[in-house]
């Protein structure tokens, strides 16, 4: 039972309202291994440069992740990202992006890896995201994520990668400007008519939205009453929903429901310090007990 896990690991520097952090752990594959570790075991598939932290790496190594795909390159240096928030937390700009070795590096997957059972592309270029799919050629079930610079570039690109893969995730924001419709459900049944076999739209602090041609599903995120930091939380979402299918194995629909739930659930935590360093303590117990918790907030009693 394996999920591989592709994208960044970076380095950052993130501004909010309750502080700053500078040279921190980040990167959407990070956030997405560490979350689905908690679960399973992950396979860590990206790149960083000789001026990545060893204390850093340690912590990785210390969890249940196999590093053999993650290749340092000597030379080079780690990407890096700089960004800040809004008063409200409602925005964010993004002061700075270096792509380090990511501007050259392609995926190579370590040997027997193209057997994992799940897979997450996080946002990268669409055409890598195709070959990876294709690779991992029987996997139980897929996920890509979106980034905006190729929604702008090559939409036609994103599209045809969203096709590949059992699950396409998307922000709400994004999901109107690849679709170019004014609403969630339009723009998630735009998708659907495009071949696409499910769009999880992620709404920040209002949950998610899970469509495929035979089940809609709303989510709403687990409230929580202070967010010192949201960044990542949609690749911690696709971490924890991937570890859920991998621990149990099966892709039904009440699985992915179930799913979509504990990866809300782990998604919280994240939002509770800077990065991912909230994931570094998270235990599966506190999964568990808000996952119930909105199980409990969703359901409804019938009238007898």
């Amino acid at each position: 039972m394996t999920v591989l896990i592709s994208g960044w690991v970076a380095l950052d520097d993130i501004e909010t309202p309750y502080g700053k952090v500078t040279n921190s752990l980040g990167g959407s594959a990070t956030c997405a291994a560490l979350a689905g570790a908690i679960f399973t075991k992950v396979r860590l598939l990206a790149a960083i440069g000789s001026d990545f932290p060893p204390e850093m790496l340690e912590l990785l190594q210390e969890k249940n992740i196999d590093l053999s795909g993650l290749e340092q390159i000597q030379g080079e240096e780690t990407s890096r990202w700089r960004c800040r928030y809004s008063e409200d937390m409602s925005t964010r700009v993004t002061l700075e992006t270096k792509l380090g070795v990511n501007s050259f590096w392609q995926p190579q997957l370590p040997q027997e890896w193209e057997n994992s059972e799940f897979l997450f592309t996080a946002a990268a270029d669409p055409s890598q995201q195709q070959k990876l799919i294709q690779t991992v050629g029987t996997a139980k079930a897929t996920v890509i994520d979106t980034i905006a610079y190729f929604l702008e570039a090559s939409p036609q690109n994103v599209i045809t990668a969203m096709q590949k893969a059992t699950f396409a995730c998307i922000n709400d924001e994004e999901a109107k400007q690849l679709t170019k419709k004014s609403t969630i459900l339009e723009a998630g049944q735009f998708l659907l008519d495009q071949d696409i076999n499910g769009t999880i739209i992620k709404l920040g602090e209002y949950g998610v939205i899970s469509l495929t041609k035979e089940d809609h599903f709303a989510a709403t995120a687990f409230p929580i009453t202070q967010v010192v930091d949201p960044t990542g939380a949609g690749d911690t979402f696709v971490g924890g929903f991937l570890g859920s299918l991998d621990e149990e194995g099966i892709v039904t629909r009440e699985s992915i429901r179930r799913a979509i739930l504990y990866g809300s659930a782990t998604a919280s935590f994240v939002c509770e310090d800077f990065g991912p360093l909230r994931l570094l303590t998270l235990t599966r117990h506190e999964i568990e007990e808000r996952y119930q918790a909105l199980r409990k907030m969703t359901f409804v009693e019938e009238i007898v």
